[in-house]
């Protein structure tokens, strides 16, 4: 099909071949849950060096798939940083997965500025977003897509939640849900874990 004149070049070619890696994606296929997470491969990570999942096992990982445009995300905000206070002497880490848009969204004036072709200019550009929006927890550019078809990401914010040995154990997560699943797989690993829930009101 990819071979037809049709399909050989352009948009229509890269909508078939998105709609064949969503087709094998682990999410379609239904081996997302339980097994080793898809790669994610960090072009940029604050707070760090970190070049992909691989440097975070031994820890339960919080996954935020978000971008600066999404109002429900920005919204989440309290909760995330809430989040990150309640698990910060932890083995936890939140990290909020976005990848280069070729464009950025100023929360505060609710301008778009062009970062087309200019990518350092738009990891510039998060960290003064993430300074003024109090984002307290790690933000990551990552190469593959955020709408990522590996995690199934058809709408942002998506949460999903990993191991401590790097397995998705929760994908598509609710927000309320988030504190119940960090606990169990801290309890279930071993690992430290807050001796009281935290506490907060999520719709």
């Amino acid at each position: 099909m990819l071979q037809t004149e049709r399909y050989s070049k352009g948009d229509r070619r890269e909508e078939v071949e998105n709609g064949i890696h969503y087709l094998e994606s682990p999410y379609a296929t239904g081996t997302l849950v339980g097994n080793a997470a898809p790669a994610l491969d960090f072009l940029w990570i604050s707070g760090g060096k970190e070049k992909s999942l691989e440097d975070f096992k031994g820890k339960v990982v919080v996954l935020d798939f978000w971008a600066t445009k999404c109002g429900p995300c920005i919204s989440a905000f309290p909760h995330m940083r809430e989040l990150r206070e309640h698990y910060a002497r932890y083995p936890v880490e939140i990290i909020g997965v976005t990848s280069i848009m070729g464009y950025h969204h100023d929360a505060k004036t609710g301008k778009f500025i062009s970062t087309e072709g200019k990518p350092e200019y738009e990891m510039e550009l998060m960290q003064r977003f993430m300074k003024d929006m109090g984002m307290t927890w790690r933000v990551a550019f990552s190469e593959q897509w955020v709408m990522n078809a590996d995690y199934g990401v058809q709408g942002i914010p998506h949460l999903a939640v990993l191991d401590a040995e790097g397995n998705v154990r929760y994908n598509g997560v609710a927000l309320a849900e988030l504190p119940q699943d960090i606990d169990s797989l801290l309890k279930e690993a071993g690992l430290p874990c807050p001796g009281k829930p935290i506490e907060w009101n999520v719709e």
